[in-house]
C-alpha cells in the first residue's frame, strides 16, 4: 500500500471516528439519565453504544493504531458486562467511558497530524488502568472507590471471562434504519471492489506479498464488522474466514498461488451475491459458506491450497468466468434465482426461502414468479439508487466549484449586459438570457447549499458540556434544543463552537441556582437551558435562554466601577444598558 492511499485510509478513520464519537457521547450522558431517574437502561442505545466502539476498536487494530485500540477494547469490554447485565452503569462509569472518549479524540488528533497514535502515554495508562480495575471489580462482585457493589454473582456465569473481547458474534442486534442498511451496501460494495482490485495485484507481485496482503486483510476486517454491524450472519463469518486465511498469508505460512487467490476470489464473488441478496430484501445468506468456511480454516492452519480439494467448479458461469462483479455493482439488474437454479430440481423452492417473498418459484412461466419478479427488481433498484446518494467531497473542491458558480454569474451579467446588445430588441436572445439566468440563479443555490450543515451536530456536542459543567457544579440541568434543523455554513459552524460553550458555561456557573437555592425560589430543582435557532429575514439567529436568576445589577455595576468603566454609583445607568 502506498503511502498516499494509507494517508486517505488514516484520513477517513478519523472522519468516521469523529463522527462515531459524536454521535456516543449524547447517547452515554442519555443512558445515564435514564439510569438516575428508571433504575435501567435502554438496550438498544446502550447496544449501539457498544457497536461504535467496537467498530472503533476494529478499525484501529486493522491500521496497528494500538492505543486507540487498548482503550477501546477495555471500554468495550467494560460495556460488555453493563449490557450483559452484571453491573449498572453508574455515575463513574459514565464518567470514565467519557474521559475515554476525551482521549481517543486526542488521538484521532494526532492520527491526523502525524498518521500514528503514538503519546498520551501517561494518560492512556490511568484511564486503562481504572477500565481494568473496573472490569475486575465487576468480574469478582467486589466495590472499588465509586463502584457500587455488583449484584451477587450467577453460578452459570463464568466471571473469571471479563478480559476476554467479546467477538462479533456475540454483539446483540440492534434496530437498523433503512439510512444505515443503504450506507452499508454501498460500502460493503466499494470495500469489495478495492479487495478483489488488490488481490489481482498480489497474484502478479509475489515479491510484495507482506504488504500487499496487510492491506487485503485490513479491508476484509473492514468488511467483516460493517457485517457485524447489520448482524448479517453468513457475510460475517465467511469474511472472518477469509481474513484468517489472509492472515496466514501475511506471516508467510502458505504461498501465494493462482489456487489462493481462486479461493478468495470465488470468497468475493459469494460475499457479492450475499450483498445483492441484502439489497433484495434478503438476509444475505450464503449457500456455500459452510464449504468454503472449511478450506479457508485450514488455509488459516497453515495448509496449503496444493493439498486441498477444491471444488471442480471453482468460478460461476459458462467457461470458468464469474459473474458476480455485477452483483453487488448493478443490484438493479439482479432477479431472484429460480427454483430449479436454487436447489437443482424442478419445482422446488429458492434453498433461502426466509430470506425471499415466499412465493413458491416453478418456472418462468408462473404469474406468481414474474410478479415476484417484478417486485424485487424493484425493490434492489431502489435500494441501489438509494445506496448511492451520498458520497464524501473534500471541502477545497466545493470551495472551487462555488467560485466557478461566482464566476459564471459574473460572466452572465457580462453578456446580458453588453454595451453591443444594449438598446437592440433582440426577442430570441431576450429569452434565451433569461433562461440562462434562471439555470444560473437554481445552480448557485444548489452550490451554495451543499456546505450547509445543519445545526445539530454542534447543538449535540453542549450535551457533553452542560453534563460535565453540571456535575461540577452540583447542579441539575435539562438541556433543550429548539430548531436544531436549522443550517448554516460550515465554516460557521467552525467559528461558534467557542462562543457556544462559552456562554454555556456562563449560564450554568452563574445563569442557573444551585438545587437548594431554586428550591428556596419556588422553583424546580431541576434547571432549564435552551439553545434555539432560527431564521430572522436573511440571518440566522442562535438564542441561549435558561430558567435561572439572571443579571444581577448591582454585581455587574461593583465589575464595572473595579475596571473604571464607570466613576459613580450608576443609579442613572438604565438596565438595558447596565447588562449590555
Amino acid at each position: 500500500m502506498g503511502d498516499q492511499e494509507l494517508l486517505e485510509i488514516l484520513q477517513l478513520i478519523v472522519v468516521e471516528g469523529n463522527e462515531m464519537i459524536d454521535e456516543v457521547e449524547p447517547q452515554l450522558i442519555a443512558l445515564q439519565q435514564e439510569e438516575d431517574a428508571a433504575g435501567s437502561v435502554d438496550m438498544d442505545t446502550l447496544n449501539a453504544v457498544f457497536r461504535l466502539f467496537h467498530s472503533i476498536k476494529g478499525s484501529a487494530s486493522s491500521l496497528e493504531l494500538n492505543n486507540i485500540a487498548s482503550v477501546t477494547h477495555k471500554a468495550e469490554t467494560l460495556l460488555d458486562m453493563i449490557r450483559s447485565g452484571k453491573t449498572k452503569l453508574s455515575g463513574h462509569f459514565t464518567d470514565l467511558f467519557l474521559k475515554a472518549i476525551d482521549l481517543l479524540r486526542l488521538y484521532l488528533e494526532r492520527v491526523d497530524q502525524q498518521q500514528n497514535d503514538e503519546g498520551y502515554e501517561e494518560e492512556r495508562d490511568a484511564i486503562v488502568g481504572k477500565l481494568v480495575k473496573a472490569i475486575e471489580s465487576v468480574s469478582a462482585g467486589t466495590p472499588v472507590r465509586e463502584i457500587p457493589a455488583a449484584p451477587a454473582a450467577d453460578p452459570s456465569v463464568d466471571s473469571g471471562a471479563a478480559e476476554v473481547a467479546p467477538g462479533d458474534e456475540d454483539v446483540p442486534a440492534m434496530k437498523i434504519s433503512q439510512e444505515m442498511m443503504d450506507r452499508f451496501i454501498q460500502e460493503a460494495n466499494e470495500l469489495l471492489d478495492e479487495t478483489e482490485g488488490r488481490l489481482l495485484e498480489l497474484e502478479g507481485k509475489p515479491d510484495c506479498q507482506r504488504e500487499m496482503t496487510a492491506e487485503v486483510f485490513r479491508l476484509m476486517h473492514s468488511f467483516k464488522g460493517n457485517c457485524g454491524l447489520v448482524g448479517l450472519e453468513d457475510p460475517g463469518r465467511l469474511s472472518h474466514g477469509a481474513e484468517s486465511a489472509l492472515q496466514s498469508i501475511k506471516e508467510e505460512k502458505i504461498p501465494v498461488t493462482s489456487e489462493t487467490i481462486a479461493v478468495l476470489l470465488k470468497v468475493i464473488d459469494m460475499l457479492r451475491e450475499s450483498i445483492a441478496d441484502v439489497c433484495r430484501g434478503g438476509r444475505g445468506r450464503i449457500k456455500e459458506h459452510e464449504e468454503f468456511g472449511k478450506i479457508l480454516e485450514r488455509m488459516a492452519a497453515g495448509e496449503s491450497t496444493a493439498g486441498l480439494q477444491l471444488p471442480e467448479n471453482l468460478f460461476n458461469g459458462e467457461d470458468g468466468i464469474s459473474s458476480a462483479p455485477y452483483a453487488g455493482t448493478r443490484a438493479q439488474e439482479i432477479v431472484p434465482m429460480q427454483g430449479k437454479k436454487a436447489a437443482g430440481k424442478p419445482g422446488s423452492a429458492p434453498a433461502d426461502s426466509e430470506s425471499n417473498s415466499g412465493i413458491p418459484v416453478e418456472s418462468d412461466s408462473d404469474p406468481s414468479c414474474v410478479d415476484a419478479k417484478s417486485r424485487e427488481s424493484s425493490k434492489s433498484q431502489q435500494c441501489s439508487s438509494s445506496a448511492r446518494s451520498a458520497i464524501r467531497v473534500d471541502l477545497d473542491k466545493l470551495d472551487v466549484l462555488i467560485n466557478l458558480v461566482g464566476e459564471l454569474v459574473i460572466a452572465q451579467a457580462m453578456v446580458v449586459s453588453n454595451p453591443d446588445v444594449r438598446g437592440l430588441h433582440l426577442e430570441n436572445f431576450d429569452k434565451a438570457a433569461h433562461h440562462l439566468g434562471r439555470i444560473i440563479g437554481d445552480l448557485q443555490d444548489i452550490a451554495m447549499s451543499v456546505r450547509m450543515i445543519p445545526l445539530s451536530g454542534t447543538f449535540r456536542k453542549m450535551i457533553r458540556v452542560t453534563h460535565d459543567l453540571a456535575r461540577k457544579a452540583g447542579k441539575k440541568v435539562q438541556l433543550n434544543f429548539i430548531g436544531e434543523e436549522t443550517e448554516v455554513d460550515k465554516t460557521v459552524i467552525e467559528h461558534i463552537g467557542d462562543p457556544l460553550v462559552h456562554m454555556v458555561r456562563n449560564s450554568i456557573d452563574h445563569g442557573l441556582e444551585s438545587p437548594e437555592g431554586r428550591a428556596a425560589a419556588g422553583k424546580d430543582a431541576i434547571g432549564t437551558l435552551t439553545l434555539e435557532a432560527r431564521h430572522e429575514g436573511g440571518e440566522v439567529w442562535i438564542l441561549i435562554s435558561d430558567d435561572g436568576r439572571g443579571l444581577d445589577r448591582e454585581k455587574i455595576l461593583e465589575k464595572a466601577r473595579e475596571k473604571g468603566l464607570i466613576q459613580n454609583d450608576g443609579a442613572e445607568i438604565s438596565d438595558d444598558d447596565v447588562f449590555r
